[in-house]
């Protein structure tokens, strides 16, 4: 199982440079005074014992009826049925829906022009911000409207965007998977008259398009950010691969917190898509969700004895289609 481990950074500076873009408003007069990542085991904060009681509670209330559909479909079709499932949900971008992005693209605002962004949910940052573009989007679990900020890794002309979508939004909870051990920093950031102490999770050998060990460290990190009540911000490097796969583990464990069925799979991507276009990106992405969720299940005892010979048998499966 990963640790979490703890790292001290160095003062981080995000008051942006001055932009050679054409826009019709001057860019912002420093609106992040500054940034600085600070550590200790003081600052860190802790949720309380309550709080964390209270998702123990919910946890040991989930009913095996629960999983009974989920389970029996994994484990039928199998890893070669799941990736035919994925394969049949195709990928694509409809420019019509993603105006405000084709408009920013101009403005070197978007890290990839073939990864878009949805206008119907996007984050829009408010005023006095000079403009309301960020390649981000609100994404829903079943019981939280704005569970997930999905968003693009920040670009050099994006960061200063980033910290102030993070500080409107009260945000106290930020993951990063870009390349498992977890790095925990507490942030303070401060600007536009704010100031915002905020927790960052860098996942550091989860590898762009492929995934890392489908252990029990994700679920442990999600239930940590479970306790937040602000959106979470989840990022990768386009915001779709690895976050999808976040925010779908999450969309299933909210399912099962409040005492409901788990949805079919492809039914669930396809919500999370309409939300955030395109999210996870391949197969072995789609089968570690699946894996994670499997495994939870083993490690919270709720298989019997021949779910627990056909999970074997499953994840042996796993192992050689993602290797």
């Amino acid at each position: 199982m990963h640790r979490l481990i703890r790292k001290k950074n160095k003062q981080l500076g995000t008051t942006p440079r001055k932009s050679k873009e054409k826009d019709n408003k001057p860019p912002p007069q420093d609106p992040l005074e500054r940034s600085k990542k600070t550590r200790s085991e003081k600052e860190v904060a802790q949720p309380s014992q309550a709080m964390t009681d209270e998702q123990t509670n919910r946890e040991k209330n989930i009913k095996r009826k629960q999983l009974v559909k989920f389970v029996k479909h994994v484990l039928e079709k199998g890893p070669s049925g799941l990736q035919k499932e994925f394969s049949s949900m195709k990928r694509f971008n409809d420019f019509e829906k993603m105006k405000a992005f084709k408009q920013a693209q101009e403005r070197g605002k978007n890290r990839y022009k073939d990864v878009g962004c949805l206008d119907n949910n996007r984050v829009k940052l408010a005023p006095p911000w000079p403009y309301d573009y960020i390649h981000g989007n609100y994404v829903a679990t079943p019981n939280n409207a704005k569970r997930f900020i999905c968003t693009q890794a920040p670009l050099e002309k994006t960061c200063a965007d980033f910290w102030f979508m993070c500080l409107q939004s009260s945000n106290k909870m930020k993951f990063s998977k870009s390349e498992a051990k977890v790095m925990e920093t507490v942030l303070t950031v401060e600007g536009q008259g704010a100031t915002l102490k905020t927790t960052h999770y860098h996942w550091v050998d989860w590898p762009d398009r492929g995934v890392p060990a489908a252990d029990m460290a994700l679920c442990e990190l999600l239930a940590k950010a479970r306790l937040s009540k602000a959106p979470i911000v989840v990022h990768c490097s386009a915001g779709i691969g690895r976050t999808g796969s976040v925010v779908m583990i999450e969309y299933m464990m909210d399912q099962l917190l409040s005492g409901q069925v788990i949805e079919d799979s492809d039914k669930i991507l396809q919500k999370i898509r309409e939300q955030r276009n395109n999210s996870i990106q391949t197969e072995h992405q789609y089968l570690f969700v699946h894996q994670v969720m499997m495994n939870y299940f083993m490690e919270k005892k709720m298989f019997d004895e021949n779910a627990k010979l056909a999970h074997l048998d499953f994840t042996e499966k796993y192992h050689k289609a993602v290797h």
